[in-house]
């Protein structure tokens, strides 16, 4: 029930619009009409005319093939990435075939030589006779030679360590821990240039040049333990024109007795001849040979 806004009396009932009068202090109070809802328009889409959407078309249609190619294009730089990195992984040594990293050339020897590198630094070496295998020793001196050079111009065979010789005369370096080759050089010029530096420096020279042949590896160092120029000039011109099998036949002729396998060691003595030496483990107590001159004779 509603009341008088002026004296609080209750109000007689009217229709909304009409207006109550207060029996108590006839103030007038006019019933409001409730409010009117608006009328609900339905959605109706908007026509379309045939050019815009004509003009619409490419647009999306641009967008659609440009979101297209970012994603072609991402696909392939992936794809790209990803094989490299796999050609990567599985690239190997040419020396050693076991996904190794590159190893140097020979021309890089001066540099690495020049910069002090001390230790035994992989190298490839293109060009060896036969195989790690079967390998060599006598065929595949100029082979060392050619290397070597790159180290000292006049580089010359000081002399030739080998481990596990067979009797056929080549030895397995492909893979055994018991077999190796080990050419050593010297320099008349680097020797000299030392004996000249001896003078004014305790500085010395890098008069020994190795290259070793090992488990399937070629691999070369330079240190300074190499012969002075007084006895590199007591030398000749190295000559390694006999192969083993027939140093080996000599030198069971003189004695040396059958085995599977041989340590050896070719040096030139004080008188100039090629000496090759058994080795029984230890250099200082090695059997001398019936050794063998260049022309395969034995002396």
């Amino acid at each position: 029930m509603k009341t008088c806004p002026n004296c609080n009396a209750p109000l007689p009932a009217v229709f909304p619009g009409q207006v109550a009068v207060c029996r108590f202090c006839h103030a007038e109070t006019r019933e409001n009409l409730p409010p009117r809802e608006l009328p609900l328009t339905p959605f109706r889409p908007t026509p379309v005319s045939p050019s815009q959407t004509t003009k619409a078309a490419p647009i999306a249609v641009g967008i659609g093939m440009s979101f297209g190619a970012m994603v072609l294009v991402a696909a392939v730089v992936f794809l790209s990435a990803r094989s490299t990195g796999m050609r990567s992984s599985k690239s190997s040594s040419p020396l050693t075939g076991k996904g190794a990293e590159a190893v140097a050339t020979p021309a890089d020897i001066p540099k690495i030589v020049d910069a002090g590198k001390f230790g035994w630094t992989d190298i490839a070496a293109p060009g060896m006779k036969g195989s790690f295998g079967a390998f060599d020793v006598i065929g595949n001196v100029p082979w060392a030679i050619g290397i070597a050079k790159n180290w000292s111009s006049d580089a010359e065979i000081a002399g030739i360590y080998l481990k596990g010789v067979r009797p056929d005369g080549v030895l397995d370096v492909s893979g055994h821990d018991d077999s190796d080759v080990d050419y050593r050089f010297g320099s008349k010029n680097l020797a000299a240039a030392q004996d000249k530096l001896r003078e004014v420096s305790e500085k010395r020279l890098l008069l020994e040049f190795r290259l070793w042949i090992k488990q399937g590896k070629v691999q070369f160092m330079a240190d300074t333990s190499g012969s002075s120029s007084a006895e590199l000039a007591k030398r000749p011109t190295p000559s390694f024109g006999c192969p083993l099998t027939t140093v080996l036949e000599n030198a069971k002729k003189g004695g040396l007795a059958p085995r599977p396998s041989y340590s050896l060691i070719a040096i030139y003595n004080d008188s100039k001849k090629l000496m090759y030496w058994h080795s029984s483990g230890n250099a200082t107590s090695s059997n001398k040979m019936t050794s063998t001159d260049s022309a395969c004779k034995p002396w």
